[in-house]
C-alpha cells in the first residue's frame, strides 16, 4: 500500500488545483508551493521508513544467521554425544563404525557453524562466550576422543565410566555456553530492533515537523499523509514483533496461530512433528491437529496454550510433556508459548515453539538406569543402594521404625571362576541375581555391591524377622547347584545381617558393621549368617584388622615402607657364591618405631595387598641395586626378594618386574626371587611361566618353606629353583627332635640330588649351625648368623635413594 501513496496525492492535489486556477490565480503559487512542500515532505518521509524498514530486515537477518549459527552448533553437540551413547550401547562393529562417523560428522558441523558465527563479526562479549565455549570444547573433544577409542578398543566398560563420569558433564557445559550465547544473540536482537525503533520515533518526529509546516498551506493533505505513516507504522509494529518472536524460535518446530488459536503459519520442523504440511494445518485449531499432554500424569497440556493467548509473558514448560498426533505418532517436547501483539498492545496471536527432544530424554533416562544399576546383573549397584539406605536412615530417625541390612557374599565364586573362568563366574552372578531377587520382598531393595557381594536392605523388618529372611536366603542358596559344560558347582554364603534404627551413625558405619558381620561368619565356618551386636568379640577382633589394613594402605600411600636386609651365610668357606643377603620389610609408625612383617603382613595378605606390597619392595630395591657402582664391594652381592602367593596370581607383575630390570640395568644375577612352597604349588602353571622368564633373564629363585606341604618332593620336579630354604620349624627343634634331623637330612640329601642348593631358616646358636654343617646344608639364616639391619647400613646411597622415590610418588 505504500508505493501507492505519491499516486494518490498527485491524483487529488490535480483535482484540487484544477478549482484553485479557475478562481484565483494567488491560490495557484500557494497550491503550487504545498504541492512542492507535500511532495518533498511524502518523498523523504517515504525513502526515510524504506531505510528504516530495509534496516530492520538486515538486522533480522544477521541475527537470524547468528541464531541459527548457535542452533546448529548446539544441535551439533548434542548429536555428537547422541552418537557416542548409541556406539557404546551397540555391539554391532558396522554400527560403531556407522556412529562413529556420525560423531566426526558432528563434529565438523559444529566447526562450520562456529566460523561462520565467527564470520558474521562478533561483538566483546560474544567472543568471551565463544572463547569460553573454545575452551570448554577443547576440554570435551579428548575425552569423547578417548571414549570413542575406548569403544572402538572394546572397552566398553571403561568407555562408560568415562562418558558417565567426565564426558557428558564436559559436554554438558559445552550445551550451557552455547545457551547463553543464544541468550545474548536474543538479547543483542531485541536491543538493535529497539535502536531500530528509536530510530523511526525520531523520524516520525522529524515529518510532523514537516507537515506542521505545511499545515499553513494545506491541513487536509498534511492530515491525510500522517494518516499514511500511522497507517505504515502499524504496520511496521507488528512486523517488529513477529520478527522478535520468530528470532527467539529459531532451529526448532515453530506454529504461529491467531488469537483464537489457529494455525496461520508452521516451519518445516514443525510439520515434521505435526505430521501435516502448512496446506492441510493451515485455519484448524492446533489442539484439534494434536494434543500435549504431561508425560506423567497423561493430563492435558493445554493451560501453558491458553496461558500464552491471555497473558503478556512468554510461558514455558516445566514438566515432562509428550505431543500426540494421529499422524507422526508421540514424541517428547519441550514447550515454549509466547503472545504476539502489535503496536496498540492488542493480542493479534502467538507463536509455540516445540523443541524435539525424545532420543535426549531417552538417553538421560539410559544414562541415569546405567549409573544406578549393574550392568550384569541388573540389580541396584553399590552408589544408588547406598542412597537407598540413607533415606532409610533419615526414615528411621524420623519414626523410629525398624529395618535390616543384609551383606551377603559367596563363599565358592572363586572355585567357579578359577575352574571354569569369567564367563562361568558372570553366569553364576547373574542366576544368583535372579534367586535373590525371587526370594526378597516386593519392598526390599537388592543390589550388587561389587565382585560377589550382594546387599539386601530389608524394609520395615525388625532385627529377628530379619534374621529368619537371612536364613531362608542361606538356604535358597546353598540349595543352589551351578552347572556349567558338565560340571555342576555347589555354592554357599556367609550373610552379615545388621539392624537399621535410629541409633545407627551414618551409612557408612552400617555398610562397615554388615561387613564385620560378613566376615564373622566366614571365619565362623563359612555358610552362616552373623548378626552384627556392638560387644561381640568377633567384631572387635574384625575391626583390630581393620585398623591393621587402614595402616598398611596408608603406609603404602605415604611411603611408611622401609628396607631391610639378613645376611644368608655360606658353611663352605670356600663357595664361590658368597654371602646372600635376603631384603626384609619394615614399618615405620606414628612415633617413628619399626613394626616388624608379623604385625600386619598376614593381614595385609588376607585383604589382598600382597601384590601392592610386593611390587613397593621390587621398585625400590631394584633401583637402589641399580645405582650401586661396579667398583663399590656390594655390586657382586646375591639379593633374595619375597613374592607372596597372590604375586604369582597377578597377571602384571612378571611385567613389572622385568620393565623394571631395564629401566634401572640391573644384573638378573643378582638377584633371586623366593616363593612358597604352597603359593608355588598352588599356582603351578604360572610359577613355571615366571621362573623360566625371569631365569632367562639371569635371575635365580629359591623355594621358601621348603617341606611344609604335604606333597613337597612330588613337585620339586616340576620347578626348576636354585635353593630350597628348609621350614624353620624342622630347624628349631633340630638338636632334640629325631624326625626333624631325619626330614632336613632327607630334604638336603634329595636337593643335592637335584643340584639344587639348601638354606637352613631359624637357625639360632652354634651347635644348631654345627649340626647343620655336619649333615651338609649349605647355607644359614637366622639371628644366631646375622640380625636384621637396615639396608643403608650396607648399601650407604640406599635411604637417599628411597627419599627420592618416596617424594616422586608423593
Amino acid at each position: 500500500m505504500l508505493p501507492d501513496l505519491p499516486q494518490a496525492q498527485h491524483d487529488r492535489s490535480s483535482r484540487s488545483r484544477g478549482a484553485i486556477l479557475g478562481s484565483n490565480p494567488g491560490l495557484v503559487l500557494s497550491f503550487s508551493a504545498l504541492l512542492i512542500l507535500f511532495a518533498l515532505l511524502a518523498t523523504i518521509s517515504l525513502v526515510r521508513l524504506q531505510e528504516l524498514q530495509l534496516q530492520l530486515e538486515a538486522i533480522a537477518d544477521q541475527h537470524m544467521e547468528r541464531i541459527e549459527s548457535v542452533a546448529l552448533m548446539r544441535r551439533a553437540a548434542v548429536e555428537q554425544l547422541a552418537s557416542l551413547q548409541t556406539m557404546l550401547l551397540t555391539e554391532d562393529p558396522a554400527r560403531r563404525e556407522s556412529e562413529w562417523l556420525k560423531a566426526r560428522a558432528s563434529a565438523a558441523e559444529f566447526t562450520r557453524a562456529r566460523q561462520r558465527l565467527l564470520s558474521l563479526g562478533p561483538g566483546e562479549e560474544e567472543r568471551t562466550l565463544l572463547s569460553t565455549q573454545a575452551r570448554l570444547s577443547e576440554a570435551a573433544t579428548p575425552l569423547q576422543e578417548r571414549v570413542m577409542d575406548l569403544i572402538l578398543a572394546g572397552r566398553d566398560l571403561e568407555a562408560r565410566r568415562l562418558l558417565l563420569d567426565e564426558a557428558i558433564p564436559a559436554q554438558e557445559r559445552v550445551l550451557a555456553e552455547l545457551e547463553r550465547l543464544q541468550t545474548l544473540q536474543d538479547t543483542t536482537a531485541h536491543a538493535a530492533a529497539d535502536l531500530a525503533t528509536d530510530h523511526y520515533a525520531a523520524t516520525r518526529l522529524w515529518t510532523i515537523g514537516l507537515a506542521g509546516a505545511a499545515i499553513t498551506l494545506g491541513l487536509a493533505i498534511a492530515w491525510l499523509v500522517i494518516l499514511r505513516t500511522r497507517g505504515a507504522e502499524r504496520v511496521l509494529a507488528d512486523e517488529k514483533e513477529r520478527a522478535l518472536v520468530t528470532l527467539y524460535s529459531i532451529g526448532e518446530g515453530v506454529i504461529t496461530t491467531d488469537a483464537l488459536g489457529r494455525v496461520e503459519h508452521m516451519n518445516a520442523a514443525a510439520e515434521r512433528l505435526i505430521g501435516r504440511p502448512l496446506g492441510e494445518a493451515r485455519g484448524y485449531p492446533l489442539l484439534r491437529l494434536a494434543q500435549i499432554l504431561h508425560e506423567q500424569t497423561r493430563h492435558p497440556a493445554t493451560d501453558l496454550l491458553l496461558r500464552a493467548l491471555g497473558g503478556s509473558e512468554v510461558v514455558r514448560s516445566t514438566d515432562e510433556l509428550v505431543l500426540v498426533t494421529s499422524h507422526a505418532g508421540e514424541r517428547a517436547i519441550e514447550l515454549t508459548s509466547a503472545p504476539i501483539r502489535d503496536a496498540h498492545r492488542q493480542l493479534i496471536g502467538a507463536v509455540h515453539v516445540l523443541r524435539d527432544v525424545t532420543e535426549i530424554r531417552a538417553l538421560d533416562r539410559e544414562l541415569v538406569y546405567h549409573a544406578t544399576h549393574d550392568a550384569l546383573t541388573g540389580l541396584i549397584n553399590r552408589r544408588e543402594f547406598e542412597r537407598r539406605l540413607q533415606l532409610t536412615l533419615d526414615l528411621a530417625r524420623q519414626d523410629a521404625s525398624e529395618h535390616a541390612l543384609c551383606y551377603v557374599d559367596l563363599d565358592q565364586f572363586k572355585v567357579v571362576n578359577d575352574t571354569c573362568g569369567h564367563a562361568a563366574g558372570d553366569e553364576l552372578l547373574r542366576q544368583l541375581a535372579q534367586l535373590l531377587r525371587s526370594h526378597a520382598r516386593p519392598n526390599d531393595t537388592l543390589a550388587r555391591l561389587g565382585g560377589d557381594e550382594f546387599g539386601i536392605l530389608l524394609d520395615g523388618c525388625p532385627i529377628g524377622f530379619a534374621e529368619h529372611v537371612a536364613g531362608d536366603i542361606r538356604r535358597a542358596i546353598a540349595d543352589f547347584r551351578f552347572v556349567w559344560d558338565g560340571m555342576t558347582f555347589d555354592v554357599g554364603a556367609s550373610i552379615g545381617v545388621v539392624p537399621i534404627n535410629a541409633d545407627c551413625d551414618n551409612v557408612y558405619e552400617a555398610l562397615r558393621a554388615a561387613d564385620f558381620a560378613c566376615y564373622a561368619a566366614k571365619d565362623e565356618g563359612r555358610n552362616r549368617i552373623h548378626v552384627f551386636r556392638a560387644d561381640d568379640a568377633s567384631m572387635v577382633h574384625r575391626e583390630g584388622e581393620m585398623h591393621w589394613v587402614h595402616r598398611v594402605k596408608h603406609a603404602l600411600e605415604t611411603n611408611q615402607f622401609t628396607l631391610y636386609h639378613q645376611v644368608i651365610e655360606p658353611l663352605d668357606p670356600a663357595d664361590v657364591r658368597g654371602t646372600v643377603h635376603e631384603i626384609l620389610l619394615r614399618m615405620r609408625g606414628g612415633n617413628g618405631e619399626i613394626v616388624t612383617p608379623t604385625s600386619f603382613l598376614p593381614v595385609a595378605e588376607r585383604f589382598q595387598l600382597g601384590p601392592a606390597i610386593d611390587r613397593w619392595v621390587v621398585e625400590r630395591t631394584l633401583a637402589i641395586l641399580g645405582a650401586v657402582p661396579k667398583t663399590d664391594e656390594t655390586f657382586g652381592y646375591q639379593f633374595n626378594i619375597n613374592l607372596s602367593g597372590q604375586s604369582l596370581g597377578d597377571p602384571g607383575l612378571l611385567d613389572f618386574i622385568v620393565e623394571r630390570m631395564e629401566a634401572t640395568g640391573t644384573d638378573g644375577r643378582r638377584l633371586c626371587f623366593e616363593i612358597t612352597e604352597t603359593a608355588a604349588i598352588g599356582h603351578l602353571n604360572r610359577a613355571q611361566e615366571f621362573i623360566h622368564t625371569l631365569k632367562a633373564r639371569g635371575c635365580r629363585f629359591a623355594l621358601d618353606d621348603f617341606g611344609s606341604g604335604l606333597s613337597s618332593f612330588g613337585y620339586l620336579k616340576n620347578l626348576p629353583v636354585d635353593f630350597l630354604k628348609i621350614d624353620g620349624t624342622f630347624i628349631r627343634d633340630i638338636l632334640t627332635d629325631p624326625t626333624d634331623f631325619a626330614l632336613v637330612e632327607s630334604i638336603n640329601q634329595i636337593g643335592h640330588v637335584m643340584g639344587v642348593k639348601t638354606i637352613a631358616e631359624y637357625v639360632e646358636d652354634e651347635r644348631i649351625r654345627a649340626l647343620l654343617t655336619r649333615i651338609g646344608v649349605d647355607y644359614v639364616q637366622g639371628y644366631g648368623v646375622a640380625r636384621p639391619a637396615p639396608l643403608s647400613e650396607l648399601i650407604p646411597h640406599a635411604a637417599e635413594i628411597e627419599e627420592t622415590l618416596n617424594q616422586r610418588s608423593a
